[in-house]
């Protein structure tokens, strides 16, 4: 079965990156409960979200492979490195 996580639009679009992920509790069995968000999050932006299998996410930004086992609660940032830093 594929987990599903959310993407904001302009990910979707391929217009911006990740830079947030954000684990809520799965609301059900195909859900992950990550969110993945560009930077226009940081302004408030946060806009509707489409649903990407988790498999896709990592083919996008592979940096996240070995965050996406993280715990329900974490919010991770990514840096101008490259490297995310968990901020929760």
């Amino acid at each position: 079965m594929k987990k599903l996580a959310g993407v904001c639009l302009h990910i979707d679009r391929g217009e911006k990156a990740i830079v947030w992920a954000l684990r809520d509790a799965p609301g059900g069995e195909t859900e992950s409960g990550w969110v993945f968000l560009c930077a226009a999050a940081e302004v408030g932006i946060m806009g509707n979200r489409v649903p990407w299998p988790i498999t896709r996410v990592l083919k996008d930004d592979p940096s996240l492979t070995s965050l996406v086992d993280g715990p329900v609660g974490a919010i991770l940032q990514k840096q101008d490195s490259g490297w995310w830093r968990r901020l929760r």
